[in-house]
């Protein structure tokens, strides 16, 4: 079995002019990987599953959890998913990309955790906003029709 994670858009490439999506919305890079990453694994070769991290990034920003561009500031009440670099992911970013990678890979919905896991905390997550992360995922696992 071989999963692909189809991540995030780069905030770098999106908003620093002259770059590959610049000039387009945030969501663009990921939607383009997303659809990629979906006919790679329709087509088969042993793939058998997209790991949809990107697409659940643009609903945490969709839903005004994250805050869409981190080069302006963060929006008083949002999270930033990126790091400083504007490429790798924060605490937040890599929490959300690990709750989209085990409800892909077990089915299992990310609430059933319901803080009852210790990563969270050991990122020093805002307990409130690790549950609102887990409701993305949870969205977003639903959506994509990886949980029943």
């Amino acid at each position: 079995m071989v999963d692909l994670v189809a991540t995030w858009s780069r905030a770098d490439l999106t908003y620093r002019p002259g770059a590959r999506w610049s000039g387009q919305p945030i969501y663009a890079m990921a939607d383009e990987l997303a659809a990629a990453t979906d006919r790679a694994v329709a087509e088969g070769g042993g793939l058998t599953a997209a790991v949809a991290v990107g697409s659940a990034w643009n609903r945490a920003i969709r839903d005004g959890l994250a805050d869409p561009n981190p080069y302006d500031g963060v929006a008083y009440g949002q999270v930033d998913l990126w790091s400083w670099d504007q490429y790798h992911a924060s605490a937040e970013g890599y929490y959300l990309e690990a709750l989209m990678v085990f409800g892909t890979l077990t089915g299992t919905d990310p609430h059933r955790l319901d803080g009852r896991e210790r990563a969270a905390d050991d990122l020093g997550l805002d307990p409130r906003v690790a549950a609102r992360l887990r409701a993305t995922a949870s969205d977003e696992l639903r959506a994509r029709g990886r949980l029943g």
